[in-house]
């Protein structure tokens, strides 16, 4: 009789947990991208979309109008004022690339919306990924910054990762939804270094396709 009370209190104690952690995920654990759920919705919704640094948005007629950041900051402000409140600004009247890289790299205990994602293995659909400009670039901008699309792969080379990506760029990327010429939003494929601890190290523009990395200081986040 006593082993059966242990077993009927043990299930229950199971059953008990298992609701806690489905009403009380960890931090990172929701599944419920809200992030590329809102670039899917702007990319369904353009007809036009230029790479710019004014942002210049009229989802009535499809008009996506931004560059990189200015598309972060738009989707963000769409579905969390919060967490978007949480992004520093630097030297400028909003958040750009390199103050998101700042957000993900610096030791912050206090992150009430974000969590810093530092293993390119557990990046999902939903992350960010942003780099800082390459030292041996000429581009007047802080960075890039982009909205992950799918899980990594792995590649012929042993420590490539493909990630998919969905961003405002003003060169496509790899297997990119962009013409040549077009800027502005869209879909493509950049590729990702990782050294022996899975921690990014450099990028490649063009995923798989683009012969020279860029060594360069990259950064992942993820909203709670």
């Amino acid at each position: 009789m006593m082993n059966r009370k242990k077993f009927i209190f043990s299930l229950l104690l199971v059953a008990i947990i298992a609701a806690l952690v489905t009403l009380y995920p960890k931090p990172g654990m929701s599944e419920s991208p809200l992030l590329l759920h809102e670039a899917e919705r702007e990319l369904s919704l353009m007809k036009t979309s230029v790479y710019q640094h004014p942002t210049d948005v009229d989802e009535v007629v499809g008009r996506f109008n931004y560059d990189c950041s200015g598309f972060l900051d738009y989707a963000l402000q769409k579905i969390s004022q919060e967490a978007y409140a949480e992004v520093p600004v630097s030297k400028s009247k909003r958040p750009l690339a390199q103050d998101f890289y700042t957000l993900f790299s610096h030791p912050i205990s206090k992150l009430s919306h974000w969590v810093q994602i530092y293993r390119v293995s557990r990046l999902r659909a939903g992350d960010v990924v942003v780099w800082l400009r390459p030292p041996d670039s000429d581009s007047h901008n802080t960075g890039h910054v982009m909205v992950i699309s799918g899980k990594p792969t792995a590649t012929s080379l042993a420590n490539e990762r493909l990630i998919p990506v969905i961003d405002s760029t003003s060169s496509p990327h790899a297997q990119d939804s962009r013409h040549r010429k077009q800027t502005g939003l869209g879909t493509g494929v950049i590729g990702v270094i990782v050294d022996s601890q899975d921690k990014a190290i450099a990028f490649r523009w063009r995923g798989g396709e683009s012969k020279q990395e860029k060594e360069t200081a990259i950064a992942f986040g993820r909203l709670r």
